[in-house]
């Protein structure tokens, strides 16, 4: 395509013709997986179609701003390139995080399953004795996964207050270890 041609494929794009989009995609798919096949070593088949698929779907979700891009062939492969490298950057710390833990004892020995026992009894005592507008602000948040805000709301009281129970009790539980 031609500069020309890409400006005024850029400007349909922008104002949502989706013929324009499929003519992006037909033209450019290509392009874009043989940058990346050439430009990003260690990249695999599978993850150049997804990259390139997931370029064309942010081209079109973000259409309202590309007025602003100056080129959207240099924009489309730069962004290619960085998911690319975001990609390979993910795996290798996966791949770390995964022969950390190979490396990490088993925790599950019968010592550590009884004092794990232990340690939740006394918390479950704990909150036993909590005061009701205290333990309810305290379950609404941590085993029903509430925010202060949805909390405050339900309650009628005000944000600053949930967050003050919240932290009482959290205090009063790092008490007991």
């Amino acid at each position: 395509m031609k500069t020309d041609a890409d400006k005024i494929l850029q400007q349909r794009i922008s104002g949502g013709d989706v013929s324009a989009m499929e003519m992006l995609y037909v033209c450019f798919a290509p392009r874009i997986k043989a940058f990346l096949r050439r430009t990003v070593s260690g990249i695999e088949a599978e993850d150049v179609e997804d990259i390139t698929h997931d370029i064309m779907m942010k081209v079109w979700s973000g259409r309202a701003g590309l007025s602003e891009v100056k080129s959207l062939p240099s924009f489309m492969f730069e962004m290619s390139r960085n998911a690319a490298l975001d990609l390979l950057k993910h795996r290798k710390a996966a791949g770390r995080y995964a022969e950390y833990r190979k490396m990490q004892p088993d925790s599950s020995s019968p010592a550590d399953e009884l004092e794990a026992r232990d340690a939740l009894r006394e918390v479950m005592g704990e909150m036993d004795r909590l005061d009701g507008r205290g333990r309810e602000i305290f379950l609404m948040n941590r085993r029903d996964g509430k925010t202060y805000s949805e909390i405050s709301e339900t309650l009628h009281i005000s944000p600053r207050t949930v967050q003050y129970h919240i932290s009482r009790i959290l205090r009063r539980l790092r008490n007991l270890f």
